[in-house]
């Protein structure tokens, strides 16, 4: 279960990598947009450079947003500070410690490890490092680590329980992987919207966990993440999700009163 820092809005909104339709994903200053919306916290993604630095980027691949080329993992942090996103102004690609550095007063984060293209044995050092971050700038109960990879997100627990930790998923066999080893190193499920159930909200009930749904841009998957009691949601448009939030505070506190 996720701590009072997360239930202090009751119905939580994350930006998608910040405020994307409107700034370039997984800026600082999406980020920014994203708070000024009146997002509770923000989803970032982190991968490591090949020199082992910590870089928010959601992308194996850079070519889609920036005008280099190749695997994100094969590039140095100097190579990496020297590019610009593409965008209509020139926005760097930041790391984590600036972000939290920068952002860190503002609100909440949900931090996505991509450890996808890494080789296994480098998976516990971009955990290990991210958690470094989080620890020295005091984030421990304002951040959670999420993955869709089970096993390093039960590393992490393993190593230290003060961590909040979440298992990302978007089919029900990603979710059947991760019951084999129990629930035990979780303290929220965080399904796409397809996955979302009455049942899947029972499961978590029975075990304690919080679920943040993520995918939601519509009033339809709005709604129906608020009637199935979700701790929040992570959404491309946190503009839209405050309306709607707005528009539905009385169903939204008549539902918390039951809980």
């Amino acid at each position: 279960m996720l701590p009072r820092s997360f239930h202090k809005n009751r119905f939580l909104i994350f930006g998608h990598r910040g405020s994307p339709l409107r700034v370039c994903e997984n800026s600082l200053e999406s980020f920014e947009k994203a708070f000024e919306e009146g997002a509770d916290g923000v989803e970032c993604d982190v991968r490591l450079t090949s020199d082992k630095k910590v870089f928010v980027f959601h992308d194996e691949k850079i070519e889609r947003l920036t005008k280099a080329k190749g695997f994100f993992k094969n590039h140095s942090s100097q190579n990496i500070r020297r590019l610009f996103l593409k965008g209509p102004k020139p926005l760097r690609i930041p790391t984590l410690e600036v972000v939290l550095k920068k952002m860190g007063k503002k609100g909440l984060f949900y931090i996505e490890l991509k450890e996808g293209t890494l080789p296994q044995k480098s998976w516990p050092l971009l955990a290990w490092n991210t958690m470094k971050i989080v620890q020295k700038y005091n984030f421990l109960n304002r951040s959670m680590l999420v993955s869709f990879n089970h096993k390093l997100i039960r590393w992490i627990k393993e190593k230290d329980t003060r961590f909040l930790t979440g298992l990302n998923f978007s089919t029900a066999g990603e979710l059947r992987q991760a019951r084999k080893t129990g629930f035990q190193y979780l303290d929220c499920l965080c399904p796409s919207i397809s996955c979302l159930t009455l049942s899947l909200m029972k499961e978590a009930r029975a075990h304690s966990l919080d679920v943040i749904v993520w995918g939601v841009n519509d009033e339809k998957d709005f709604r129906k993440a608020v009637k199935l009691n979700v701790r929040g949601v992570v959404s491309d448009d946190p503009m839209r999700m405050v309306e709607y939030l707005a528009r539905f505070s009385h169903q939204i506190s008549s539902r918390e009163r039951q809980v």
